[in-house]
């Protein structure tokens, strides 16, 4: 019973964490599923997968078309 509790916590947990994803748009029009770990000053700071590496990086603001936090693809629709 036990391993069964620990194995749904797992499975909860990872339900969590995959599908916080934000959305980033960059002035060029590239759509980046990330998550934003923060906008301060005149970058917005963010983390993505790489062939299967977290990678940490930033944009500038003024390369940034739009954002939007825990976006999913179904159910949403966007103009720019």
């Amino acid at each position: 019973m036990r391993k069964l509790w620990m194995i749904l916590v797992m499975a909860g947990m990872y339900q969590i964490t995959a599908s916080a994803q934000d959305l980033v748009v960059t002035a060029d029009g590239d759509s980046l599923n990330c998550k934003i770990t923060q906008i301060k000053g005149d970058y917005v700071y963010f983390t993505f997968n790489y062939q299967n590496e977290v990678r940490n990086t930033l944009l500038p603001v003024s390369k940034v078309k739009f954002y939007q936090y825990n976006y999913t693809m179904f159910g949403h629709k966007f103009t720019f």
